[in-house]
């Protein structure tokens, strides 16, 4: 079986990849030495092959399920990760290896956004904060734009609840900045329209993937390098996305494959409402009647009735 991933320079092919999980972190870490070569083709000063299999070792040991995964996957996820220099122990924010459904995917946290961005030095921060509901937060728009926040340190629910919005600046060398700021809600917009909650990481880690999403929508709007653009298609099609069939009919309520279906452009059936069952209509026997009277009277009553 052969993978494609992303580099610099394109794509690049590795071929003849046992699918069979590993099961066993000897065997993992065996059949990654046995394919260093590709390793240290896609290596860089910031990564050495070296370097990054001995963080894959640190975070296989951390995460025994990623062993009962498709190895195919699991190599997938880990050389990207290499090829875009990232840590994959999940460090700072940074990238991390999940298990889920049997394969292992590869996800990219904010820490990891921040860092592709800010590589080439034209743009030298990012820095992205979560306001909560007893902070001061002003948002001035214009010909100056500017965000004033004053967190309120001395508030009891101060990181115990979930934020009311989430803004992140970028600074770039010329001193200049750009921002862009997220409501609560369109939060919640993006999670339900594109991966409706499915993801572990939205479950778990709800204020980190909203500093992600605002981070990508601000990301959108910069000069950015040809990495880090990849990066973003990438993440793109990992925790951006419309659920998967299977996800839709496995992972979420009624309402939610609903709305779904609605997303996807899918009309809901017609349901018939069941027609209720009839009581037999006894003939009545009539005296002084016909033998045909009868029948026709018969036939009559049992007719439905306009």
């Amino acid at each position: 079986m052969s993978i494609e991933i992303q580099t610099d320079s394109g794509i690049a092919v590795i071929e003849k990849v046992d699918p069979s999980p590993a099961k066993t972190n000897k065997s993992a870490l065996a059949r990654f030495d046995a394919m260093s070569d590709r390793f240290d083709e896609l290596a860089t000063d910031r990564m050495p092959s070296k370097l990054f299999l001995s963080l894959l070792a640190t975070r296989l040991m951390a995460e025994p399920k990623l062993l009962q995964c498709r190895f195919d996957t699991l190599v997938r996820a880990a050389i990207q990760c290499h090829a875009w220099g990232l840590d994959p122990t999940g460090k700072n924010n940074g990238a991390f290896l999940i298990p889920y459904k049997g394969e292992c995917q590869l996800q990219l946290g904010y820490g990891a956004m921040i860092d592709l961005v800010t590589r080439e030095g034209k743009i030298t921060d990012i820095d992205a904060q979560i306001v909560y509901d007893q902070d001061t937060f002003e948002v001035e728009m214009g010909s100056s734009p500017k965000i004033i926040h004053k967190p309120n340190l001395k508030s009891s629910r101060r990181g115990r609840s979930d934020g009311v919005a989430y803004y992140a600046v970028a600074t770039f060398a010329s001193g200049n900045r750009k921002f862009a700021v997220m409501t609560r809600a369109e939060v919640d917009e993006v999670r339900a329209k594109f991966t409706f909650g499915s993801s572990p990481s939205w479950k778990s880690s709800f204020d980190q993937m909203a500093l992600k999403t605002v981070i990508h929508r601000l990301v959108k709007t910069l000069p950015v390098n040809f990495m880090a653009s990849q990066a973003m298609a990438y993440d793109n099609n990992t925790d951006y996305r419309l659920p998967t069939a299977e996800e839709s009919e496995e992972e979420l309520t009624d309402e939610q494959k609903a709305r779904v279906r609605a997303l996807q452009g899918v009309e809901e059936p017609i349901r018939e409402t069941p027609a209720q069952e009839q009581t037999p209509i006894e003939p009545k026997k009539k005296t002084g009647t016909t033998a045909s009277e009868e029948n026709l009277e018969i036939w009559l009553e049992s007719q439905p009735k306009q």
